[in-house]
């Protein structure tokens, strides 16, 4: 199983792999202006590092204004 991390903010997207032992791994980053959807970067992601067709698990954070 894969555990897939994303720090997503308004101009860039990180995306990571976390090891079972919470260790972050492969960390890319994208410009959010380049993909049209959070699921187009993420699958480009996935692909690029040969993960398709595998069980992910995902956790996303992503910034928003605190009022």
């Amino acid at each position: 199983m894969i555990n897939l991390v994303a720090d997503i903010g308004g101009t860039n997207i990180r995306l990571a792999t976390a090891s079972a032992e919470n260790d972050i791994e492969k960390i890319k980053t994208y410009q959010c202006a380049q993909f049209d959807s959070l699921l187009s970067v993420i699958y480009h992601n996935i692909s690029e590092q040969g993960l398709l067709g595998y069980r992910i698990n995902a956790c996303l954070a992503i910034a928003c204004p605190v009022y």
